[in-house]
């Protein structure tokens, strides 16, 4: 009776009978909404109505038959109702197996805390996908990168690290690379690390491949070719790479995220791409005389993160060899909140030729066989 009554004063969705914590309905701000996106499956859409510019997320799918279908819809419904939610979406169900979800709290005209949190309890549900559908919808591939900077946003030298060419080592910070590059949630999936030619180079060649990760070396040069037997894959560039990741049979599903770790321009590349979520930098206090430096665009993006004070420290001052640092995590779909530059990214699929390179029948049988006995024996 208690709990009812305090139910009743909290507030209810007219539209919807929906019941929360939160009085006033509160709408989340743009920011809040793109901060909140990374929590979530990439499957899910942001989209804002013309008509009356209510935000709402969007998820699309097409189902095996009718009875999957049903059966999605019934689990959402226990997802809906249950005790921890309280919370209802909008579903319809068109060409008897074709599935729109629609979330939004219609009190606010808008998105709220428990739109995500029903997002995530639906993202749980095992949905039987049409495999045509699957094949045409892949998941989209969660992409991120991982940098340290000098105030003055240099990242190399000499085909190194600016202060590892000065003796200077940051061991903390390589623990954190290595964690960041290589820890996974789910046991049974691996991380990729993606980078340009001269940040394999760059690489000690005794400790080339980077160990327990997929590595992928982007490179236009067609005289260049990755060792044999060495498991490493090669790509011209980020979307050939990324394309070849989703369509290589052994890798399916086995991916849980692509991580960038150089150069200068794959860095700037990566932070505008629409599937880029998480971008790790470390900052350095000290300046080291550099000769590759983050683009000038990466460069505006992070400082006005800085400025904004927008940005999770994942760790207070560190020190190593006399050097101060800090660890940061940063969300690049806010960039076109802070700048007000357009974070939109174009991107065409490989088509023809290219699309044939990309694919999977093209990467060496050398590379899909040790990639086969390092990661799935």
């Amino acid at each position: 009776m208690e709990k009812q009554e305090e139910k009743q004063q909290q507030g209810r969705c007219s539209a919807c009978g929906c019941v929360g914590p939160n009085p006033g309905y509160i709408p989340l701000s743009s920011l809040e909404v793109m901060r909140r996106l990374v929590e979530i499956s990439p499957y899910w859409k942001f989209e804002t109505k013309e008509e009356d510019d209510s935000q709402r997320l969007v998820r699309k799918f097409t189902c095996r038959n009718w009875q999957a279908a049903i059966d999605y819809i019934q689990a959402a419904s226990v997802v809906a109702e249950s005790e921890e939610i309280q919370h209802h979406p909008d579903i319809h169900l068109t060409r008897y197996r074709d599935i729109e979800v629609s979330l939004m709290t219609h009190f606010a005209k808008g998105l709220t805390d428990y739109d995500f949190a029903l997002a995530k309890k639906l993202d749980t549900i095992v949905a039987d996908y049409s495999p045509k559908w699957l094949k045409a919808n892949p998941e989209p591939l969660r992409l991120s990168a991982v940098v340290a900077v000098t105030p003055t946003w240099g990242i190399g030298k000499d085909g190194g690290l600016p202060w590892t060419a000065q003796g200077v080592h940051l061991k903390k910070d390589l623990s954190y690379f290595k964690r960041m590059t290589m820890q996974t949630v789910d046991p049974n999936k691996v991380n990729v690390v993606l980078m340009g030619r001269r940040t394999w180079e760059g690489i000690p060649e005794q400790n080339r491949p980077l160990k327990g990760r997929v590595n992928v070396v982007l490179s236009k040069n067609k005289e260049w070719s990755p060792p044999e037997d060495s498991g490493v894959l090669k790509a011209e560039s980020l979307a050939d790479a990324l394309h070849m990741l989703s369509e290589l049979p052994l890798l399916i599903g086995k991916i849980e995220k692509v991580v960038v770790i150089g150069g200068a321009a794959l860095f700037e590349e990566t932070f505008f791409h629409p599937q880029c979520s998480e971008y790790h930098v470390t900052h350095l206090e000290q300046d080291f005389a550099s000769d590759t430096f983050l683009t000038p665009r990466t460069q505006l993006a992070l400082s006005s993160f800085l400025m904004a004070g927008e940005g999770e420290e994942l760790s207070g001052p560190l020190e190593g060899d006399g050097v101060r640092y800090r660890m940061m995590c940063y969300n690049p779909h806010l960039s076109s909140e802070l700048i007000g530059a357009s974070s939109c990214y174009e991107e065409e699929a490989p088509s023809g030729s290219a699309a044939k390179k990309a694919g999977s029948d093209e990467v060496d049988e050398y590379s899909k066989e040790s990639l086969a006995r390092t990661f799935f024996p």
